[in-house]
């Protein structure tokens, strides 16, 4: 996305891009594990005050039962 503060002295200017994707894969009859993982980019106009970049991973399991 882009993000622009016009009224800010200087002005100033973000771009961020993100990168996603995951997937999942059954261990059991009963149980599916799966990963996802992003990476994020923010490019500002106003020097590293407001630039950084992230990677988040995260795991999930999901159990089938029946009661």
């Amino acid at each position: 996305y882009y993000l622009s503060y016009p009224k800010l002295n200087p002005g100033r200017n973000d771009n961020n891009f993100t990168l996603s994707t995951g997937f999942s894969k059954p261990v059991r009859d009963w149980v599916t594990w799966g990963v996802m993982g992003s990476y994020v980019d923010n490019l500002s106009s106003q020097a590293t005050t407001f630039q950084y970049s992230k990677f988040t991973i995260m795991t999930t399991a999901t159990f089938n039962t029946m009661f």
